[in-house]
């Protein structure tokens, strides 16, 4: 069976509130009106389906690591990264709180930008999804290193249902 392309998605705050109180190493959804959205793909894992958020890249905190925690998205000619997913502090979703990002509707730069990085992740879509899975089964198997950086998965798996809008 075919995967269909991973999507840009938003996510409400309300359920990353709920989340972040079981897990506090989710990211914050920043209230609207933002300048950028809190954006992820969703991925599957196993029966659950999991939002992986991006977040701008950054030399300092990004540059060194090398691991299955993050991917790193760049730009057209490969030349500069402009972001990375979180698949460290990626988390189980609830469909009612996602929503599909309309490019169209971002400023002019900001729209051009995700375009970019949405080019790259579906040129590099099966990798994301091989790394997340694989990162996912390490946390679950009790990884040391794996699970001192990333969200306790089993945990958010216990509990995420128990969300109430």
């Amino acid at each position: 069976m075919a995967k269909t392309n991973l999507k840009f998605f938003t996510i409400t705050d309300n359920y990353v509130n709920f989340l972040r109180n079981i897990e506090p190493k989710i990211q914050r959804n920043y209230a609207k009106p933002q300048i950028r959205p809190y954006i992820g793909v969703i991925l599957t894992m196993g029966i659950h389906q999991y939002f992986a958020p991006l977040s701008s890249y950054k030399e300092a905190k990004h540059g060194k690591i090398n691991n299955n925690t993050v991917f790193k998205i760049h730009n057209r000619n490969n030349t500069k990264k402009l972001a990375v997913i979180h698949l460290n502090n990626m988390f189980p979703i609830i469909p009612s709180e996602i929503e599909t990002i309309d490019f169209n509707q971002q400023e002019a730069k900001y729209r051009n930008l995700l375009r970019d990085e949405y080019r790259f992740v579906i040129q590099n879509q099966e990798a994301i999804r091989d790394r997340a899975e694989k990162l996912y089964n390490d946390v679950i198997s009790g990884d040391k290193f794996y699970s001192k950086y990333s969200c306790d998965f089993a945990k958010l798996e216990n509990e995420y249902t128990k969300f109430v809008n």
